[in-house]
């Protein structure tokens, strides 16, 4: 049998807590916005797990409020990266199906799953500047205290699910070296954890 591990859960950032909070950003950004103006794009692969949820509550409320925009909003998946472990390096994108003619003139909303130096929202943000959108907003599950770099990336998120202390957190679709996607609430790494998923990944 495997060795059983555990999180230490972050008080109020379990599941259900996560998944209201969630909802509570989706109204938000319904209110606040024409939806048949927005492009979505959200950061794989960390934020595939919070933007699922997001979009999902995002449909709801449409119908709840009995909104009628909606029908002209659209999805699409940037890939970006900065970090390697616990280490960070140089940011990558992929573009995927991404590009100027979809954002031009459009209001883009970036949703990401962690906003810890701001560099990958910005980086993006500045792309899609670039192609002609008319705004260009973010929504995060969770922001980082004390983000450091605020000269160098100045954008900050317009929609924040929660304030997390400044460690590495796993869970509802961060990773460490692609594991711990699944935890449903979010933790610090843990050195056992750690540990563990080293000895595997090799």
């Amino acid at each position: 049998m495997a060795e059983k591990v555990t999180l230490r859960s972050y008080p109020k950032r379990g599941r259900e807590d996560i998944r209201n909070r969630i909802e509570e950003l989706a109204e938000e950004v319904v209110q606040d916005h024409d939806l048949d103006e927005v492009v979505f794009v959200p950061i794989l692969s960390g934020a595939f797990v919070f933007a699922g949820a997001f979009i999902y509550n995002l449909s709801k409320k449409l119908d709840e409020l009995k909104k009628t925009s909606g029908l002209f909003t659209q999805i699409y998946e940037v890939k970006a990266s900065s970090y390697e472990g616990t280490e960070r390096r140089t940011i990558k994108i992929d573009e995927l199906k991404l590009n100027r003619s979809i954002v031009a003139g459009r209001h883009v909303i970036i949703l990401d799953d962690i906003f810890d130096t701001g560099q990958t929202v910005n980086e993006i943000a500045s792309m899609v500047d670039n192609w002609g959108a008319k705004k260009v907003s973010s929504v995060v599950m969770l922001q980082k205290k004390n983000t450091h770099q605020e000269d160098e990336f100045p954008r900050k998120p317009d929609y924040r699910g929660f304030w997390v202390e400044q460690e590495f957190v796993v869970g509802f679709g961060l990773d460490y070296k692609g594991f711990c996607r699944l935890w449903g609430g979010v933790a610090p790494l843990t050195d056992d954890v750690k540990a563990l998923i080293d000895a595997k990944a090799g």
